[in-house]
């Protein structure tokens, strides 16, 4: 007589939670969009349980209606230790916005008026920052486009989140008198951060070239890795510690350099000398700024270099020995012919001329290049395979223009081949202004060609949003990140 067994089966789902612990969906769930993240948590009890930390690991506060509603939230929350989640917080300015058109600030001996400069709401800073000192992980702390208080008071604010390593501060005022620079300034030593974007921010209004904002004393921090600040008129001075009174200023540990420089000022508009005595300070103290820091550097961008007048700081860097670790560098043609490396992206958009003599220039034995051609030109690969035989990655991104059916036949026979780049992996040849694929490109059945040829090739671009990747000897298509 047959019988049947009354215990049911689990189901697929039934079996997923079972067998795995909640830690292996945190780790899945860590690397979700936030829509998505949301929509899963909403499913079951148990992914609401293992996805609503990384649900709320990232805080932005943009309105400031929704900051008072969080605070309810954070006072109680759904969650017991969900207070502990965030890592990062965002400050945007629409939640300082104030209705008064006029602040007095006594101890300051100011009045700021809003039509000229930020109104501080000082209520609501205290209240962010007491809820900031709640989360108690909190290792990155951003504040864009806000009024902030002064950078004194900010120093000390900041002793407060032991945790902290990243702090951005981008397009802020800061409540502060500026410093004259005949009285110096003081490095502030007792920061934690390893991270510090400090990029187009001020301070009141005073006289550029005889003042300096007192919120770049923050870069004085020793602990700083990665630095990424603005270069005009007023800042350079300071960068160079012309009047330093402190014998050590920047941080010997610093890796990471991106630098923003501001416009020039139109000389032959301006016919007179103070124009050109400016503009000459703005490029010898930079160069006299990397050559400063650069001992440890590994990583360094510059943009904003594009500008003809800025052509003369190659030559002053030319040979420089003072970047010796020197890996990754991205920025303008003028500084990649003069620094040596083993990363290149060049930000200047050039025809094959230009590209093939800064060629000569570079080190021949780098193992990433990109480049930006104003059009496309199928003798940029001879340029290219016949000077870098070391790469092992290549974009090429071009503005118009495409290469025709041959030129993609040709390519694992011409240029590609094991003699040529016998160490090339990554292949990217795309137009940036459309991501409408080309005619004629290779599809991942014809891409099997280039297997013998190119052993090393794992993956390949030919639109600007989507690559194929090699797994054996078969190729798949996948959207691409660029």
């Amino acid at each position: 007589m047959e019988t049947t067994s009354s215990i049911p089966t689990p189901t697929a789902l039934e079996r997923l939670f079972a067998y795995n612990a909640d830690e292996y969906f945190i780790q899945i769930f860590d690397h979700l969009a936030a829509a998505d993240l949301y929509r899963v948590v909403l499913t079951c009890k148990k992914f609401y349980r293992c996805g609503v930390r990384a649900l709320y690991s990232h805080v932005v506060f943009k309105d400031r209606r929704i900051f008072h509603d969080s605070l309810r939230f954070w006072d109680n929350p759904p969650v017991p230790g969900l207070i502990s989640a965030p890592t990062t917080l965002t400050i945007v300015a629409p939640i300082y916005d104030t209705p008064d058109h006029v602040i007095n600030f006594p101890h300051l001996g100011v009045i700021f008026h809003a039509a000229e400069e930020a109104s501080l709401d000082e209520d609501m800073v205290i209240k962010t920052f007491c809820l900031a000192f709640r989360f108690t992980s909190l290792s990155g702390l951003r504040f864009i486009s806000c009024p902030m208080i002064d950078t004194q008071s900010l120093s000390l604010v900041l002793l407060g989140f032991p945790n902290l390593r990243q702090l951005v501060i981008r397009n802020c005022t800061f409540c502060e008198p500026v410093t004259p620079h005949a009285t110096g300034y003081a490095a502030i030593q007792s920061l934690p951060i390893t991270s510090l974007i400090l990029v187009g921010n001020r301070s009141l209004r005073g006289n550029p070239n005889r003042t300096h904002a007192a919120n770049l004393e923050l870069t004085t921090a020793p602990c700083i890795r990665a630095l990424s600040i603005s270069w005009v008129h007023s800042i350079a001075p300071f960068y160079v510690a012309d009047l330093i009174h402190n014998d050590s200023v920047f941080s010997p540990r610093l890796e990471e350099l991106y630098i923003g420089v501001g416009p020039l000022l139109d000389e032959e508009e301006s016919g007179n000398e103070r124009a050109i005595q400016l503009n000459t300070m703005m490029k010898d103290k930079l160069v006299r700024f990397l050559r400063k820091v650069g001992a440890n550097l590994h990583t360094l961008r510059v943009d904003g270099l594009t500008a003809t007048p800025w052509s003369q700081i190659g030559l002053l860097l030319l040979g420089s020995p003072d970047l010796p670790r020197l890996h990754s560098f991205s920025g303008p043609a003028t500084l990649a012919a003069c620094l040596r490396y083993r990363e290149c992206r060049i930000s200047d958009n050039m025809n094959t001329q230009q590209a093939g003599s800064l060629f000569v220039s570079m080190p021949s034995d780098i193992i990433m290049l990109e480049i930006r051609l104003v059009e496309w030109d199928v003798e940029i690969l001879h340029a290219v395979t016949q000077t870098f035989r070391r790469l092992q990655t290549l974009t090429v991104m071009y503005a118009k223009g495409h290469p025709d059916d041959y030129t993609y036949l040709s390519m694992p026979m011409q240029f590609f081949d094991s003699q040529t780049c016998p160490d090339l992996k990554s292949l990217s040849i795309f137009c940036s202004n459309t991501d409408e694929p080309p005619p004629g490109i290779p599809s991942p059945t014809n891409m099997r060609a280039w297997n013998k040829r190119c052993r090393t090739l794992t993956r390949v671009q030919w639109e600007k949003r989507k690559a194929m990747s090699r797994i054996d000897d078969e190729w798949y298509s996948h959207k691409s990140g660029t």
